[in-house]
């Protein structure tokens, strides 16, 4: 990497973007109204709104919300949200299959069960749930599987 690419402008604008928000947050988290912000921050910086504050300024900030109590969540930690394992991922896959096998889907593609998994969860993909709601999803395709089969004749009859 070269030594100039760290100042440059679109990253200069990332961290200004990202020392911005971290500013908001710190207020919301802390339960600042606007006008207790915005003569903290006059009191500190001499400004009344933080886009007019240059980069010393906003760490400036930054650290008084901090001694106020501000704790900022890690990135690290938002990112390693839990995801459902590829073992339920299958048997919920699995159970939809069984479920168009058994007569009780016309479709039985991706997209209807993304449809059905938002539907249930909220959440747009399968992929994308976490442990607890994929358990939640596996339990209801198990009950609505079980209610089929019992419904279905017996063969022979």
């Amino acid at each position: 990497m070269k030594a100039g690419a760290q100042s440059s402008p679109a990253i200069a604008r990332g961290r200004r973007n990202a020392e911005l928000a971290a500013i908001h947050v710190a207020v919301k988290q802390l339960g600042l109204d606007d006008s207790t912000y915005r003569a903290l921050l006059f009191a500190t910086t001499g400004h009344r709104s933080a886009a007019e504050l240059d980069d010393g300024q906003r760490q400036q900030v930054i650290e008084l919300l901090r001694s106020r109590g501000f704790k900022r969540t890690p990135a690290e930690e938002k990112r390693a949200r839990r995801m459902a394992d590829n073992r339920q991922l299958a048997m919920i896959r699995g159970l939809w299959k069984k479920l168009h096998y058994a007569g009780a889907l016309s479709n039985p593609s991706d997209r209807h069960l993304s449809a059905f998994v938002k539907k249930l969860t909220g959440i747009e993909r399968a992929e994308w749930l976490a442990p607890e709601e994929a358990i939640k999803v596996i339990e209801v395709l198990k009950g609505w599987l079980a209610r089929v089969v019992a419904k279905a004749p017996e063969p022979g009859r």
